[in-house]
Parts: C-alpha cells; sequence; structure tokens
C-alpha cells in the first residue's frame, strides 16, 4: 500500500510539471515575443529623436548666456566713471578688493558671472548707479 502510495504520488507530481511545462511554453514564447517587440520599438524611437534633434532648425531650444569681454583698463574706466575707490566697486559686484585689483592688473580675468555684473555697469546712469549705492549702503548698516 505505501509503494502503491509513493508511486501514485509521484505520479501526481510528474503530471502536474508536465500539464505546468506545456502551459509555461505559450507564456514564454509570448514573453520573448513582446521583449522583441519593445526592442524594435525602442530602437525606432532612438533613431527617430535622433533625427529630429539633427533636422531641428537654427533655434536654441535654451538659450547660451552672453559672453563678455571686459579687460582691466575698461575696469578702470567703469570704476572711475563713478569716482569709486577699488573697495567701493569690489563692494558693489561682491568680491574682494584683491581680486579686483588683480582684474584691472591683468593678471587674471574675472569669469563669466562677474564679468555680468561689471558690464551691467557699463550703460548704467548716474540715477541708476545712485539707486544701487544706496541698496549697497543699507545692505551694509543693515
Amino acid at each position: 500500500m505505501k509503494d502503491l502510495f509513493i508511486a501514485l504520488n509521484e505520479g501526481i507530481r510528474n503530471l502536474i510539471i508536465t500539464e505546468t511545462e506545456k502551459r509555461s511554453i505559450p507564456t514564454h514564447k509570448t514573453l520573448r515575443q513582446f521583449e522583441r517587440t519593445l526592442a524594435k520599438i525602442e530602437k525606432r524611437l532612438a533613431f527617430l529623436e535622433q533625427e529630429f534633434l539633427t533636422n531641428l532648425p537654427n533655434q536654441q531650444t535654451t538659450p547660451t548666456p552672453r559672453k563678455f569681454r571686459i579687460k582691466g583698463p575698461d575696469i578702470v574706466a567703469i570704476r572711475q566713471r563713478f569716482n569709486l575707490s577699488q573697495s567701493d566697486f569690489a563692494r558693489l559686484i561682491e568680491i574682494d578688493r584683491a581680486t579686483l585689483n588683480r582684474w584691472e592688473h591683468g593678471k587674471v580675468r574675472p569669469n563669466q558671472n562677474s564679468m555680468a555684473k561689471i558690464a551691467e555697469f557699463r550703460t548704467m546712469g548716474k540715477k541708476e548707479f545712485a539707486r544701487r549705492m544706496a541698496q549697497a549702503e543699507e545692505a551694509i548698516w543693515k
């Protein structure tokens, strides 16, 4: 009886395994087919994105930062136009006085952010300058 039970148990187990394999084969085939289709779609999408980027008109999607060219004598001229010392002008553009001195003497060049701050003073009028000075003084005394 025990042997019959073991044989029956093994037969059921083998039957379960074969039925499971039979039913999973179509699932595996479908999964592989889905993966191949997905890979084709991803490849096509990459191709279309590349083609779109190469065929864009000459419009720039992000604005490029403006490049400024300011040399030492230009900085000195701007500073002297407003009758400022190196210390005062350095405070206005939020840098160290020694850094401004190195810029003016051509030992180093300011980065683009600093050049942008200096370039604002090129076109600034006396009234605008007076307003900025008042703001700077308020910030110092607070």
